[in-house]
């Protein structure tokens, strides 16, 4: 009974940390995710279950309505991808993905990410937890 007992411990714990992903680890996920989709020229859905996985809801709610300003006046609001924060996307961005550092503030934990293998561009997501995981509310570019 006791075996059972622990068996079942462990089987739940396990099951509770890998929805529990760490900031740095859900950071790189979703770029790796991302960039996928943007160097095959897929465009962002705001409404993808990935999306849904790793940005928060009001970030999400946020951005379809700019794409829908968008969409009805026929000009593009902003002149840089909202996840990467640049209208250019290295060759190897998608291959070299790495967390610099991770910093906590009263707002979020920031998740510093180099992109490319000479980690010339940065941005820093700011994750925070919602619904027990950890998403990503705002990117900032760094360098």
């Amino acid at each position: 009974m006791t075996r059972i007992a622990c068996l079942l411990l462990l089987a739940t714990s396990t099951v509770a940390a890998s929805e529990n992903t760490a900031p740095q680890d859900a950071a790189v996920e979703f770029n790796r995710w991302y960039l996928s989709q943007v160097t095959q020229n897929i465009a962002p859905d705001y409404a993808n279950n990935v999306m849904q996985k790793y940005v928060t809801t009001a970030t999400l709610g946020k951005l379809r309505r700019v794409n829908e300003q968008e969409r009805q006046s026929g000009e593009q609001l902003y002149d840089a991808d909202f996840f990467i924060k640049s209208q250019y996307i290295g060759d190897d961005w998608s291959k070299n993905i790495a967390v610099l550092s991770a910093d906590a503030d009263p707002v979020c934990l920031n998740v510093q990410i180099a992109f490319g293998a000479k980690q010339e561009h940065v941005v820093a997501d700011c994750m925070i937890k919602e619904n027990g995981l950890w998403k990503i509310q705002s990117v900032t570019n760094v360098k």
